[in-house]
C-alpha cells in the first residue's frame, strides 16, 4: 500500500489536476485535488501569492503586480492568459520607461509561480522580456543616486 500511495504523488486524475498528500497520523492518509489553473481568477491567484510566497517582496513589487491584474483584468482565469497578452503588458513597461527591472522582475516571478504550482498549463513568464540596461541608462542611475553634499549656509538659501 505504501508504494501505492508514494506513486500517486507524481500521477494526475482524469481531471488534470495534481494529487496532494496530506497525512494526519502515523497511518493514516487522505488525498486531495488541487484545483487546475482554469477554475482561478487572476485575483485570487495574486491575492494568494502576495500574502503566502511573496512576503519578502516591497510595496513597490506589490503596487506593480495589482497594475498588472486591473491591466490584464483581476476577473479574468489564470488558464486563459495569454503569451501575446503577457508580452504586450511587458513591451508597453518598457516603452513607457522608468525603473523597467523593478517593474517587471515582479511580474516574472509570478508568473513563473502561476506555473509551478499549476495555476497555468504553459508558461507566461518566458514572455515578459526584461531589457539589459545600457551604458548610458545605468551612468544616468548612478548619478541620479548620488548625494549632494549641502552646507548650512545652503539649506538657509532653500
Amino acid at each position: 500500500m505504501h508504494d501505492i500511495v508514494n506513486g500517486l504523488d507524481s500521477l494526475t486524475c482524469l481531471f488534470g489536476a495534481p494529487y496532494n498528500r496530506y497525512e494526519s497520523g502515523a497511518h493514516s492518509l487522505s488525498l486531495a485535488l488541487r484545483p487546475r489553473g482554469d477554475l482561478v481568477k487572476l485575483s485570487e491567484a495574486l491575492s494568494q501569492y502576495l500574502s503566502n510566497g511573496a512576503s519578502n517582496l516591497d510595496p513597490y513589487a506589490h503596487q506593480e503586480l495589482n497594475k498588472f491584474g486591473r491591466t490584464i483584468g483581476l476577473d479574468k482565469q489564470v488558464e486563459t492568459l495569454a503569451p501575446p497578452e503577457v508580452a504586450g503588458y511587458a513591451e508597453g513597461v518598457v516603452a513607457a520607461g522608468g525603473d523597467v527591472h523593478g517593474r517587471l522582475s515582479p511580474l516574472k516571478e509570478f508568473l513563473a509561480y502561476l506555473k509551478k504550482n499549476n495555476y497555468s498549463s504553459h508558461s507566461l513568464a518566458p514572455h515578459v522580456k526584461i531589457p539589459r540596461a545600457t551604458q548610458r541608462a545605468m551612468a544616468a542611475s548612478k548619478q541620479a543616486q548620488e548625494t549632494v553634499p549641502m552646507t548650512a549656509d545652503g539649506m538657509a538659501l532653500l
